[in-house]
C-alpha cells in the first residue's frame, strides 16, 4: 500500500462518515480544520483504520497531528510486514 492509496482510502471513508462526496485530501489537509471532522467522526475513522489495516491505535494517539499525510504515515509505519 502506498501513501497516495491510503490518502484516497481516507477520502472515501470521510465521504462515508460525513454522508457527502469524498473530499479532496492531500497530505497537508487537516482533518478538523479543513474538513470539519469532529471527535466522533475522528473516532469512526480510527475504527475503520483499525479494522481494515489491523493497526493498533490507542485512544487519542492520532490527535497530535491530524493532517491526512501524518495519519497515513502513522498507519503505514504500523502495517504488518
Amino acid at each position: 500500500m502506498t501513501r497516495d492509496e491510503l490518502l484516497r482510502q481516507l477520502a472515501d471513508w470521510i465521504g462515508d462518515i460525513t454522508d457527502a462526496a469524498p473530499p479532496e485530501v492531500a497530505a497537508d489537509t487537516h482533518l478538523q480544520k479543513d474538513l470539519g471532522l469532529d471527535s466522533l467522526a475522528l473516532a469512526e475513522l480510527a475504527a475503520k483504520l483499525r479494522m481494515r489495516y489491523k493497526v493498533r491505535l490507542r485512544p487519542g494517539e492520532l490527535v497530535s497531528d491530524l493532517r491526512a499525510g501524518a495519519v497515513a504515515d502513522f498507519v503505514l509505519a504500523r502495517l504488518p510486514q
